[in-house]
């Protein structure tokens, strides 16, 4: 690491590389490792988050930075998100499928 700060009130340390990732640390030994946010200037967005066990979650980004997948290491959690362009809402897991009917009430997918 190239600097590290500390922060007496809060608790927590912070720890910069050369290549400007952000380590986050607290007291109790949870981490949080940040990195430069390529679509908003002088913000970050989470990578990862672990404890002092190293039981992790992994942040993944879509190309337009909206955040599209949470996992742990074995993919034993492994949440996706997605976003509707239209109404602007976020579905967790598959989204539904889009459906029609059509004909007497039959039900196309």
């Amino acid at each position: 690491m190239d600097r590290k700060w500390f922060y007496q009130d809060e608790g927590f340390t912070v720890y910069r590389t050369t290549n400007n990732l952000f380590l986050v640390e607290s007291a109790e030994g949870d981490y949080q490792l940040f990195e430069a946010n390529p679509h908003k200037i002088n913000t970050l967005r989470l990578m990862k988050s672990a404890d002092r066990h190293n039981n992790a979650l992994h942040y993944r980004y879509a190309n337009d930075g909206e955040l599209v997948q949470i996992h742990d290491d074995a993919y034993l959690t492994d949440i996706r998100l997605h976003y509707d362009e239209i109404t602007q809402t976020l579905t967790v897991g598959d989204p539904p499928p889009r459906t029609r009917r059509k004909n007497a009430g039959h039900l196309y997918l």
